[in-house]
């Protein structure tokens, strides 16, 4: 992305995954290093670079693994800039597939497209479906391969935080989900997860006490309560 000259923020800023005490991450964390990029952080590295804390939703931090590597990209940005290169080939938008069938003739081994605009010839089709590939093939859903989720994100006002320009995870405390806190060049916090605390193909509505949205912001003032600072929520979506 940087060679291409994109414009999507991409910056190379580190990656820090937190691990709780007691828990299966905890198991490995300073032992499976991934490669010479990474490095274990024990628990007084970590208290210093996250302005003193020891725990978060009353579970004490074990240590983390640092990736220096990791990079990071404001994915709206990046899709817009692909969708503008896109307008420079055959690229089509409000054009409705109708039908697909295995060519004959000419186009035998190729697949046909019926349009609402027209016949399109092509040699493989991929079907984009996210978290509806269900509703076109059920045993998708039956056997929980794929459930849609609704993502809840959060932003807040520009913050005194970590020293690095990038991100930490840090699992829940009650499943396998994770949130993962990005620290933008301007200061300001994004944070997103917590997937499991919103199954639902539905997200025209925001979050309820009781899930996603509420535990981000919790994590999120607990985390700058350790900097001397209240959280400021600017947007949520």
């Amino acid at each position: 992305m940087a060679n291409q000259g994109l414009d999507c923020e991409y910056r190379v800023g580190g990656y820090l995954s937190l691990a709780y005490e007691d828990t299966e991450d905890a198991e490995g964390v300073g032992i499976h290093a991934e490669d010479d990029t990474t490095e274990y952080w024990d628990p007084a590295k970590v208290k210093a670079a996250l302005g003193g804390a020891e725990s978060f939703d009353r579970r004490k931090i074990a240590g983390g693994m640092f990736k220096r590597d990791a990079g990071h990209v404001w994915p709206a940005k990046l899709v817009q800039t692909l969708a503008k290169a896109c307008t420079q080939t055959s690229f089509c938008t409000r054009t409705v597939a109708l039908s697909l069938s295995p060519g004959t003739g000419s186009d035998r081994g190729r697949v046909c497209i019926e349009t609402n605009k027209g016949t399109i010839v092509t040699g493989k089709v991929c079907i984009c479906t996210n978290g509806w590939a269900p509703n076109l093939l059920p045993v998708l859903g039956a056997s929980g391969a794929i459930y849609p989720v609704r993502n809840n994100v959060l932003m807040t006002a520009p913050t005194r935080t970590w020293a690095w320009a990038g991100s930490v995870s840090v699992p829940s405390t009650d499943t396998n989900e994770y949130m993962y806190c990005m620290r933008r060049p301007d200061g300001r916090l994004v944070i997103g997860g917590r997937h499991d605390s919103a199954r639902s193909d539905d997200d025209s509505v925001g979050s309820d006490h009781r899930n996603a949205a509420a535990r981000m912001k919790d994590f999120l003032a607990e985390l700058l309560a350790n900097f001397g600072e209240e959280l400021v929520v600017e947007k949520e979506w």
